[in-house]
């Protein structure tokens, strides 16, 4: 990867392990199976949700790729 995300400069302040894996697909998987393709634990896999707010403000979530994100909750 040529540049790092937002969401590696946030693992990195943290100190967290992470590693990028590139992969074939058309844009319509989904995070459970690109965890599939690259060989990986579906629950060690994170995807990056954006979500607007009433408020108009935007709202980033990582979440494991089996979880769904629960917009009540997140209000």
């Amino acid at each position: 990867m040529s540049e790092k995300t937002n969401v590696a400069r946030i693992f990195d302040n943290l100190g967290l392990k992470y590693a990028f894996h590139t992969y074939e697909g058309d844009g319509s998987l989904t995070a459970s199976e690109v965890a599939k393709l690259v060989g990986a634990d579906s629950a060690r896999v994170f995807k990056t949700l954006v979500t607007v707010g009433k408020s108009g403000r935007n709202y980033v979530f990582a979440i494991p790729a089996p979880n769904e994100l629960d917009l009540k909750k997140a209000a």
